[in-house]
């Protein structure tokens, strides 16, 4: 008699019912089981072949159905509607919570609840996906990362000063657009705050001081010094990728309004968990870059409360994240709460991954790393593949069943690879998904549910970062507490005993206060005051484009045209400008005016960005990193992905680059 794994598993009688408690049943009666399920799912093919509709909805269904709660990505915005109809037809409408970009969302404040590490990993994330693998200078963004997370931790510090301060993404980019300003809170904390008796304030405070390109370190000595401009340079390199990242998300449609409300509450995946909801993230196509980047920050906070409570669900309980359109999100990376990661970990903690993409080449293209595909499609043992003319999945298919053609597959019908979990072995074969198909399509039609109203945040005011700075300035001096009746000299020890201490009243923040300019702008707001708007505007302008910008301004000025500006700064390897409309000044589309003045700057990318020196024709400095590589030294300048700068600069100031990427070295 053999046991255990050397038993034979018990041959099953295919019969033509439809298989019980199956999360995805096919036409033949056979089925993926849920216990199945927990090796996951990928389903895969060519668009409009019924990737949808015959596996990913009716998938969808079958958890709604058995009461199961989760996280839905609609990274595209169009399943939202169906998952919520089929909510509606098993009895679950109160269970569904909408996150994103539409109007429909629930708002938040997505830093809401987050410590300094999850800010750092939530800012990490923002950045790194802006960059889409395309900077090889990683580490140097890490570094304005932390400064924007220890901006978070300053305002994390002045909440238990006044509630004013708390943290959102709105204000932290003010901040780093705004050193003058945030500089300001930073001296509040220290003269209201800090106690240098508590461990974690002085590594705080150890941390800020001894960084000399830190937006909250205050400069000392002449802010014109040869010194002074070099460290603000470097912290515009430091906060380059920050503060671009941090742009994209204000500027996107329903973002900020829905991710940074003020007063919101913060996101908590573990409340999804431990109330058996379903948690519903979708962005429209007009989010761009950072409605990925958010999929994926949401995603690696679902994955960790998963791992946190995921081996204490009731019995038979599972949870779930289903990904539509899963090329668009996905991370194969090493990260502990990437996907390959989740899905090698996931059914310990009764967790089921269910993904619908377009190819094998479409996750590669995300990835570039062949092992990275292979080990997360390998840990998803079930595979349901539809039509498809991709290389790369046909070969996937081959390992099973070499003869099949994918383009002989007519719609609904798929080449299914499913994992046995009673006999742990893989069976497969052609399958069809009409039954399916037909039955979920008729309860989306049939349900007849309104579109979730729209849930104002709670009115509470949001503070600009000038308002703040003005009331940390009006406020920088701790109260002395008074009681009834105590002159103003009297001491402690001269006070009755049985009288209460009064706590000090909080003197009204001044509405408008005297801007303080960071020291980079030269005079560029005076000389040209009808160009810029009253408040929050950001000038970063690198020390040898400061003329250029001048001479541009001069020329646009010339041509008769006007607009508001709210930034002048960097974009990609030139300057930019940015125009305020509409409430909050928050770009949406270039004027022609502002394109017109942009042509201008573009020009800023030509000449060094540090003694202003003009650059050689790209081709030349391409032979000339060339000639460096082996040993010829004719032509010494150098032109990086992030600022152009000369030869004689790297050498005089002792940078380092790559023949790809910026590394400064100091």
């Amino acid at each position: 008699m053999q046991i255990g794994f050397l038993a034979q598993p018990e041959q099953r009688v295919e019969s033509g019912k439809p298989a019980e408690g199956c999360m995805l049943t096919f036409d033949s009666g056979r089925g993926i089981t849920f216990p199945d399920a927990k090796h996951h799912l990928i389903g895969c093919g060519t668009t409009g072949v019924g990737k949808t509709t015959c596996y990913f909805l009716p998938c969808t269904r079958h958890l709604l159905e058995n009461n199961h709660c989760g996280l839905l990505v609609d990274i595209k915005g169009n399943v939202r509607r169906q998952v919520r109809a089929l909510a509606h037809s098993c009895g679950r409408d109160g269970d569904i919570v909408e996150y994103g970009s539409a109007p429909t969302a629930t708002p938040l404040n997505i830093l809401q609840g987050m410590d300094r590490y999850a800010m750092y990993e939530f800012f990490k994330t923002l950045t790194i996906q802006s960059f889409q693998g395309s900077s090889q200078s990683l580490d140097w963004h890490m570094r304005g990362v932390g400064v924007a997370a220890d901006c978070g931790q300053l305002l994390l510090y002045l909440n238990g000063l006044d509630p004013m301060f708390s943290p959102d993404v709105v204000t932290i980019a003010a901040m780093l657009n705004n050193p003058a300003k945030a500089l300001e809170l930073y001296k509040l904390f220290k003269a209201r705050v800090y106690d240098s008796q508590d461990e974690e304030q002085s590594l705080f405070v150890n941390a800020v001081d001894s960084n000399r390109f830190h937006v909250l370190r205050e400069r000392m000595g002449d802010k014109n010094s040869r010194t002074a401009i070099e460290d603000d340079q470097q912290m515009t390199w430091n906060l380059q990728g920050v503060r671009q990242a941090l742009k994209t998300f204000l500027d996107a449609p329903g973002i900020c309004d829905n991710f940074a409300a003020p007063g919101g509450p913060g996101l908590d995946m573990r409340h999804i968990l431990r109330e058996n909801k379903v948690a519903i993230l979708r962005f429209g196509l007009d989010t761009g870059p950072i409605g990925v980047s958010l999929a994926r920050a949401i995603l690696s906070d679902y994955y960790a409360a998963v791992y946190e409570l995921g081996m204490s669900l009731p019995a038979g309980k599972k949870c779930f994240v289903c990904i539509d359109e899963y090329q668009e999100v996905a991370d194969l990376s090493n990260d502990r709460f990437s996907d390959v990661s989740f899905v090698a970990q996931a059914r310990e903690f009764n967790a089921i991954f269910l993904a619908s993409t377009q190819s094998m080449s479409a996750l590669m293209h995300r990835s570039f790393n062949p092992a990275a595909v292979e080990a997360l499609t390998s840990n998803c043992n079930g595979r349901v593949v539809f039509y498809s003319d991709d290389p790369m999945t046909q070969a996937m298919v081959a390992r099973y069943e070499p003869g099949l053609d994918l383009k002989t597959l007519r719609p609904g019908e798929a080449f299914v690879i499913r994992y046995e979990n009673a006999g742990r072995r893989h069976l497969h074969g052609t399958e069809t998904l009409q039954e399916e198909f037909e039955s979920t399509r008729a309860i989306i039609e049939g349900a007849k549910t309104e579109e979730n109203p729209v849930r104002p945040a709670p009115a509470v005011e949001r503070h600009s970062l000038s308002e703040l700075a003005a009331w940390a300035q009006a406020n920088k001096q701790p109260q002395i507490e008074t009681a009834p009746g105590v002159n103003p000299g009297e001491t402690h020890g001269d006070r009755n005993p049985n009288q209460k201490n009064i706590q000090p009243q909080r003197v009204c923040p001044v509405k408008e206060a005297p801007m303080t300019r960071n020291y980079n702008q030269n005079g560029i707001m005076e000389k040209f005051p009808d160009f810029f708007v009253d408040e929050e505007v950001s000038i970063s302008v690198p020390a040898g484009w400061l003329d250029f910008a001048e001479h541009a301004l001069t020329a646009f000025r010339a041509s008769g045209l006007r607009v508001r500006l709210t930034s002048l700064s960097l974009e990609g390897n030139a300057l930019c400008a940015s125009e305020g409309k509409g409430d909050g000044f928050r770009h949406r589309s270039e004027s022609g005016a502002l394109r017109l003045l942009n042509k201008l700057l573009q020009g800023s990318g030509k000449i060094c960005a540090l003694c202003g020196e003009r650059m050689t024709s790209p081709v030349a400095e391409a032979k000339s990193r060339e000639r460096d590589m082996y040993g010829d030294d004719d032509d010494d300048s150098c032109e990086s992905d992030t600022l152009p700068i000369c030869g004689k600069c790297l050498q005089k100031y002792e940078l380092t680059f790559s023949s790809e990427a910026p590394n400064p070295a100091k």
